[in-house]
């Protein structure tokens, strides 16, 4: 999957999803296929979702281009230690 990455000033999303985007790259979550969790103070779960319904590709393949989303996952826990935290991973590397 490295072949997949979006950067994001030349990427045609829109402003939020750009936003969240940054807001991963700065915390160095960068990777796909990764699972990452991390606290909801730092990305939300509504900033997550929003990138997983809204920030759609068409990524170059061999053959022909096929559409993905920035986000494979998203999750969060209701209650527990984790309920803080939101999980997700990458189904791009971000630039």
């Amino acid at each position: 999957m490295s072949e997949n990455r979006i950067n994001v000033s030349t990427s045609h999303l829109d402003e939020a999803c750009k936003a969240t985007i940054e807001k991963l790259k700065a915390g160095g979550w960068v990777k796909a296929g990764e699972p990452y969790v991390v606290a909801q103070t730092d990305v939300s779960p509504s900033e997550l979702e929003y990138l997983q319904t809204h920030g759609g590709l068409t990524l170059p393949g061999s053959g022909s281009p096929h559409k993905t989303s920035v986000l494979q996952s998203v999750t969060t826990q209701s209650a527990g230690p984790d309920s803080d935290k939101v999980g997700f991973k990458l189904n791009v590397d971000l630039q």
